[in-house]
């Protein structure tokens, strides 16, 4: 069985992966776009399979007020969670953040939790707090009223779900079809391709909007990333793979 996690990057197109795609007698897959994506790429091999997706269970003590006290921050922040990196599109949402705050500010600060492979020194209105613990990655998700993801290569944002479960809206690359692709099932956020239309899907999500994004993609998690109904699918591939 292979859960190929497969990204639309250039290292798919190796031939090595021809042979191994070949191999497997299932498949599971995060996410509807991965496994489009890899019947594309891989269209001889009549690949196939359920969408599993992962758990996504909050812990039960999140305190928002904890990260602001913590922090000192008060005002209205966008927040992105994951490796800081340039692969991750961290340096366009910097140059978009930068953009939008030159005309607008409904949202004066975005916080970077994460760990750091890339220069951040873009000024007072963008903090880096690096690698944190659990606790205060979950209390930022709950504080926080933007989720923004900017990466276009993902099969799978573990930290966009995350963001769901404390009903926050979120804010996605419109290149990342696999996040695009979640928006428009959970009904949880907006997507953007250029600086222009990052700056207008902040105007549009203002807190009505926000609150209704959040409710939406907070009922999704709930139905479709349960540990329980995770683990069903799992067991569901496996029993037929050993009864084959």
């Amino acid at each position: 069985m292979l859960v190929p996690l497969a990204h639309d990057e250039w290292p798919l197109r190796f031939t090595l992966w021809d042979r191994l795609f070949a191999q497997p007698r299932a498949f599971v897959f995060a996410t509807e776009e991965e496994r489009e994506l890899v019947q594309r790429r891989f269209p001889n091999h009549g690949i196939d399979g359920p969408i599993a997706g992962i758990g996504v269970e909050p812990p039960p003590d999140v305190a928002p007020s904890r990260f602001r006290a913590q922090t000192g921050i008060e005002e209205p922040f966008l927040l992105y969670v994951g490796r800081v990196d340039v692969a991750k599109g961290c340096d366009g949402l910097l140059a978009d953040f930068a953009r939008y705050r030159a005309a607008a500010d409904a949202f004066p600060r975005l916080m970077l939790i994460g760990e750091c492979h890339m220069k951040t020194d873009a000024g007072p209105q963008v903090t880096s707090l690096g690698a944190v613990d659990e606790r205060t990655k979950w209390d930022a998700l709950a504080a926080c009223d933007v989720f923004v993801m900017p990466s276009q290569y993902e099969s799978l944002s573990i930290s966009l779900l995350e963001a769901w479960t404390q009903a926050r809206p979120v804010l996605v690359n419109a290149r990342a079809r696999a996040l695009v692709g979640q928006c428009r099932r959970a009904g949880g956020g907006l997507w953007y391709a250029n600086a222009d239309e990052f700056a207008v899907s902040l105007q549009f999500l203002d807190p009505d909007l926000r609150a209704r994004l959040g409710r939406s993609g907070q009922r999704y998690v709930r139905e479709c990333y349960k540990s329980s109904r995770v683990a069903d699918v799992y067991a569901s591939v496996i029993s037929r793979v050993i009864g084959k």
